[in-house]
């Protein structure tokens, strides 16, 4: 469906988020800024992390794993619940993530198959190739124990290495809302506001969780 504003209402459709984080930050790449850089990832993480007890390490596992938001959230230590396909089990005898699920909106109790529809491995990168420094094997190796006790003592049934409050999925637009836009706002990235058909500011942030992939 393509949505056409009334004649004479003088209405513009807002720039992508890319273009205007061009525009009000500016850039010296081609992209207009939109990859964000080493230190902007740094700052991103501990942003976060003072939002969110496993901020940092999302942002850091979403750059250097290269895994959606709705799929990094789904990533648990257990096998078997990886096999019954609610969540993407983290391999660390093959040093790889198994992505086949990602967190389904319409029936959060039910994961769905990712876009690629078939299984795809990621592999964990090594230390020295990771340019922040953050070792993301050691924390997952560290963080899947922590999550098999959560899961032993029934606070995180699914073993998730990203479990919300309750020990559930996070639902990315509510974890926008609490992590992401708060901790752009601390960084200075919220940019100004821009018009929808009403008549109604909005905002958009330099950089979104899907950013850091």
């Amino acid at each position: 469906v393509t949505w056409t504003p009334p004649a004479g209402s003088g209405y513009v459709a807002a720039d992508s988020r890319r273009q205007q984080s061009k525009q009000h930050f500016g850039s010296e790449e081609n992209s207009g800024g939109e990859i964000p850089t080493h230190s902007q990832i740094i700052d991103f993480a501990n942003a976060c992390q003072a939002k969110y007890s496993h901020g940092a390490a999302l942002i850091y596992v979403s750059a250097n794993i290269g895994t959606r938001a709705n799929e990094t959230f789904v990533l648990t230590a257990d096998r078997k619940i990886y096999e019954q396909g609610l969540g993407n089990f983290v391999d660390l005898g093959a040093r790889k993530v198994l992505v086949s699920w990602q967190y389904n909106t319409s029936n959060p109790d039910e994961p769905k198959p990712t876009k690629t529809k078939t299984r795809r491995t990621t592999v964990i990168p090594f230390v020295e190739n990771i340019a922040t420094g953050f070792d993301v094997f050691e924390w997952m190796k560290n963080r899947s124990e922590e999550a098999l006790k959560e899961q032993a003592e029934g606070t995180n049934p699914l073993a998730l290495l990203f479990p919300n409050r309750f020990g559930k999925v996070h639902k990315l637009h509510s974890f926008t809302d609490v992590v992401i836009h708060p901790a752009s706002d601390s960084l200075g990235w919220k940019m100004p506001a821009y018009y929808d058909a009403a008549g109604k500011a909005l905002h958009m942030y330099r950089f979104s969780l899907h950013s850091m992939r």
